[in-house]
């Protein structure tokens, strides 16, 4: 490996980097998408000293050239070259033994250089014009699901204040990561990574909080949600970038659960009794199995029951046939269940409320008929 003649930089600019899945893997990772709070980053691996150094280009690509690059309308070179910023990282990896020779794991060390404007710097890494991408080399991706976002609206209506907008804003995007998580789309690996979470302990209202804000980090920023518009009058929208069947999945369930309000009330506050009758509610039962939790048969009967009676009622069937399959046990999923429930209420409230409302194009679809 050369020595790279280029500006350090502090590797805290990509600490908020989160691994989403590999693009091309040949042996080992070669092309993998990365993402921070607003953009896609790439990372392509460069070189090795065949030992303990392995050294990556990392760059960001905005949605649009990310798309075209999936769609073949691109080659890997012209995001490499359009990338606003790029930066060369060498990581190097040591193993770590005791004092008495027991292997205790691995450490690694990360140096980063700024490679923005030396580009003769890394021209030997540069891919060829030719390089398009092969979805029979990314095993992680599926481009039968949807991959271009597309912009949809979200109809508003009503006397909105920041403090609304917040708060909205937060729980739409839970529920956006939900609904993303819990249906096989672009990426096909996050069922694994959905489960691990759900392994996880389960001792109260932060392991919720934690989960929603950790699917979250699931959703690659290439269909993330991306205010484009806000127009607030009466009526007004907020438009938004992203995968639309999931805001329609969104707007869905929160009119059914409308619907079905006092049903889904009643369902839930039966399953809060049990679980704080059972002393469950903060209790980590995260590594049992059903036929090992505290509960009689007919309780845990009980819990399958009421979460399948939410689940046809919100028209989720599918996605909490899912969740059960993910999930250790009936009692994470139920509690999974009751957080996101929570969530769907609190958006019904706006709905109720007349600061939303998603009947609005049925509403305008049906006007001519009328006339």
């Amino acid at each position: 490996m050369r020595r790279i003649n280029a500006p350090r930089e502090s590797i805290s600019v990509i600490d908020s980097h989160s691994y989403i899945c590999d693009l091309l893997y040949l042996e080992g990772p070669v092309l993998s998408l990365f993402r921070d709070a607003q953009r896609n980053w790439l990372y392509l691996w460069c070189d090795t000293d065949g030992q303990q150094v392995q050294r990556w280009l990392l760059f960001p690509v905005a949605r649009p050239l990310l798309v075209a690059y999936l769609t073949k309308a691109s080659a890997l070179r012209t995001l490499v070259l359009q990338a606003p910023q790029r930066f060369i990282v060498d990581t190097t990896f040591q193993d770590v033994f005791t004092d008495e020779g027991v292997f205790k794991g691995r450490s690694h060390y990360r140096s980063i250089k700024d490679v923005t404007s030396t580009l003769p710097e890394i021209e030997e890494y540069l891919p060829t014009d030719e390089s398009v991408f092969d979805e029979e080399l990314a095993p992680d991706i599926s481009l039968t699901k949807e991959l271009n976002p597309t912009s949809f609206e979200v109809p508003i209506d009503g006397q909105w204040f920041f403090a609304d907008l917040d708060k909205f804003s937060k729980i739409y995007s839970q529920l956006y990561a939900f609904f993303y998580c819990t249906k096989p789309r672009f990426v096909t690996n996050l069922g694994g990574r959905v489960r691990r979470y759900l392994t996880s302990p389960w001792t109260g209202g932060y392991s919720r909080i934690n989960l929603f804000e950790a699917l979250k980090g699931l959703v690659p920023s290439l269909h993330d949600l991306e205010i484009k518009q806000i127009r607030y009058a009466s009526p007004g929208e907020i438009k938004i970038e992203a995968l639309e069947s999931v805001g329609e999945s969104i707007a869905r369930t929160v009119r059914c659960y409308l619907q079905a309000e006092e049903t889904l009330v009643a369902a839930e506050r039966m399953l809060n009794q049990l679980l704080n009758s059972q002393k469950l509610k903060k209790a980590d039962l995260s590594t049992k199995r059903d036929d090992q939790l505290p509960l009689s048969p007919d309780n845990v009967g009980f819990l399958y029951g009421k979460t399948k009676e939410i689940g046809i009622a919100l028209g989720i069937e599918a996605e909490l046939s899912l969740l059960n399959e993910y999930s250790p046990n009936i009692v994470v999923s139920t509690k999974v269940i009751l957080a996101m429930l929570t969530r769907i209420r609190r958006l019904a409230d706006f709905e109720s409320g007349g600061l939303l409302d998603l009947d609005r194009a049925d509403k305008q679809a049906a006007q001519p008929a009328n006339a």
